[in-house]
Order: structure tokens, then C-alpha cells, then sequence
């Protein structure tokens, strides 16, 4: 992973917006920042997972998602 690549998932893990990051990366365009620069990291997974469940949870009561995967099963 490249230092760039790692700064921008570091960006997106620290829940600095978007355009933020596209200036302190200092791209012309928000698509270079998400396309090329910032992946999707277990710790922002694992969060997801978690907001889904809480959401499942308040409407369905006490459904639970796993894993990104059961995530997209739900629908």
C-alpha cells in the first residue's frame, strides 16, 4: 500500500469529509479521491456492520448482520 493510499484511508477512518480530503490530497476531482485513493478498511467495515445492526435491530427486532456479506443478503 502506498503512503497516499494509507493517507487517505486514514482520512476516510478518521471520518474527515470528503472534500476535505480531496483538498489535503490535492486532487482536482472527489472521484480520484474514492476511486484510486481511499479503501475500504476492516475498522470502517466493522462499523457498518454495526450501524446495520443497530438500524435491523430498532425496526426488525434484534435482527443481526454478520458480515458485509449477510448486509447484502438482507436486501
Amino acid at each position: 500500500m502506498s503512503k497516499r493510499i494509507l493517507y487517505a484511508t486514514m482520512l476516510y477512518d478518521a471520518g474527515v469529509d470528503v472534500k476535505s480530503a480531496q483538498k489535503f490530497m490535492g486532487h482536482a476531482n472527489v472521484d480520484i479521491t474514492l476511486k484510486v485513493y481511499t479503501h475500504l478498511s476492516s475498522q470502517k467495515e466493522g462499523q457498518a456492520v454495526e450501524a446495520l445492526n443497530q438500524h435491523f435491530g430498532a425496526i426488525l427486532g434484534n435482527k443481526t448482520v454478520q458480515n458485509k456479506t449477510d448486509a447484502v443478503k438482507m436486501q
